[in-house]
């Protein structure tokens, strides 16, 4: 099975998410945090790379696996025009979700292997916890090499998402237990972008402590940001991609 038909298959039987599930919204403690974090990670990207609240408006953005458009809104909170911002996922219900809750912004069902967009035409590229679910590596490679493509050259790539092999969760199908997604280290993500240089840092707690800071209810963020403060317990990589 394709890696994009796989993806697809995951929402399928249930016709997609339900959007008021508190486990998928903003409503669930563990989803408010890792957004909280999510925003600082990306205030200190953007501060790191020169960018300004005044910059923000005449700059394009791209988001691969661009969900239901919650990061690109944190751009626009930036101060990025939603005319600017552009996204793209394979699964058609959140392309219809992002749509509705998302005035003025541009979503498309997309294949992000093969983006419909013009070369050197992005400020920023960014994918957060997408490439994980792409399990082939070739495929992985096919959209990294879009990504570069379509980044300007005075541009950058943002990405985020589990960085290790070990990091990987499954969903189950008729019995079965299907690989769902799997973190991805360094080493990889500096060869899926070659001729680039990677600045990195450690963010985000790891699914097993996550998943077990659920239910504790208002001591949850409080217990969570403990556990951020050591590096060791953080799971993800927070990474700017610049092309050489």
């Amino acid at each position: 099975m394709r890696d994009q038909d796989r993806n697809r298959e995951v929402y399928a039987e249930k016709g997609g998410i339900d959007f008021s599930d508190n486990s998928w919204n903003g409503f669930s403690p563990t989803v408010l945090f890792f957004e909280e974090v999510k925003r600082r990670e990306l205030v200190k990207s953007l501060h790191l790379s020169g960018i300004l609240y005044a910059d923000m408006r005449k700059i394009r953005i791209l988001e691969i696996g661009c969900g239901w458009g919650h990061t690109l809104r944190m751009f626009v909170d930036l101060g990025a025009l939603p005319g600017n911002c552009f996204g793209v996922d394979l699964n058609k219900h959140f392309i219809e979700k992002a749509r509705e809750i998302n005035p003025g912004m541009h979503f498309n069902t997309a294949d992000a292997s093969a983006l419909e967009f013009d070369t050197r035409s992005f400020d920023i590229v960014c994918q957060f916890y997408a490439l994980s679910s792409i399990l082939d590596q070739n495929v992985r490679k096919k959209i990294t090499a879009e990504m570069i493509r379509v980044i300007k050259k005075d541009g950058f790539i943002i990405w985020e998402d589990a960085a290790s092999r070990r990091d990987v969760f499954y969903y189950k199908k008729e019995g079965r237990k299907i690989l769902r997604y799997q973190g991805i280290p360094k080493c990889e993500i500096q060869s899926l972008f070659p001729g680039t240089m990677l600045k990195t840092r450690k963010t985000s707690l790891s699914n097993l402590i996550s998943y077990g800071l659920r239910g504790t209810g208002g001591y949850s963020w409080c217990i969570a940001e403990m556990f951020n403060a050591f590096p060791v317990f953080r799971r993800s990589l927070h990474c700017i991609i610049r092309i050489l």
